[in-house]
């Protein structure tokens, strides 16, 4: 998997197309287990 085992959310700022303000706008909307 390219892409995955995230362990923060600020993990997926390092995929592409995940940028500051995309996370900004759905930090409430996701959850890391």
């Amino acid at each position: 998997m390219k892409n995955g085992d995230f362990k923060s959310i600020e993990d997926l700022g390092k995929v592409s197309g995940f940028g500051d303000k995309t996370l900004e706008k759905l930090k409430d909307e996701i959850s890391i287990d």
